[in-house]
């Protein structure tokens, strides 16, 4: 039987006994030719997060499929594994600050800026040609197609292609460096948004800044 009780209950049976609980989606496939009846797919997306554990009796054990049987990590695998995972968080944290680096090169270093970075678990590699690079500009230029929550300003001015990423900016001329916001896309899904913190006090002889908590916050989501 296909049930919304029924997933929950599959939800609730891998969210106690796997560890980390992997990203995961259970589609429910219908019987044709009986409705209400058929199965469920549970596909699990590939991630950096191995090993995953799965609790058997009063402790966990690490499976891996074997064909059509389950083996189990010995403990020089699981420690391999541990090692893998620790060194791809090490690359993605690199990663993001590498394309934050880069960035910065492009704003106006006037005031404070606040920046967010993504890198993918899984890197892609999205073709870079004229006509992706027009849908790219149609998007972003002269639109207000930026992440704001609250409030408005400028749309993105200048929409330009680079080295595997495209540039955004507010630039009205492309000789001066961003004044407010900036980002750059990579075709291998990585990205970095830029906007400047606005400052309502600035101390000229400490060069402490003042902010608006709030605004800050509404930045970063």
């Amino acid at each position: 039987e296909l049930s919304d009780a029924e997933r929950t209950r599959m939800h609730q049976i891998i969210g106690s006994g796997v560890h980390p609980l992997p990203t995961f989606e259970i589609v429910p496939v219908e019987n044709s030719t009986e409705p209400g009846k058929g199965c469920y797919v549970i596909v699990v997306a590939a991630g950096p997060r191995q090993p995953y554990a799965v609790a058997v009796n009063d402790g966990y054990r690490y499976p891996r499929r074997i064909g059509p049987s389950i083996g189990y990590l010995t403990e020089p695998e699981i420690e391999t594994a541990y090692r893998r995972r620790d060194a791809a968080r090490r690359d993605q944290a690199a990663r993001a600050v590498e394309i934050e680096q880069v960035i910065s090169n492009r704003l106006d270093h006037d005031n404070p800026w606040i920046m967010v970075s993504l890198v993918p678990d899984h890197p892609g590699q999205a073709p870079m040609e004229a006509a992706t690079f027009k849908e790219v500009r149609d998007l972003y230029q002269g639109s207000k197609a930026n992440p704001l929550v609250v409030g408005s300003m400028t749309g993105w001015r200048q929409v330009q292609p680079a080295q595997h990423r495209y540039l955004l900016d507010d630039r009205l001329s492309q000789d001066r460096n961003a004044k407010n916001m900036a980002a750059e896309l990579y075709v291998d899904g990585a990205g970095v948004y830029a906007m400047t913190a606005p400052a309502f006090w600035k101390d000229g002889e400490t060069n402490l800044v003042r902010f608006s908590d709030e605004k800050v916050v509404l930045i970063l989501l």
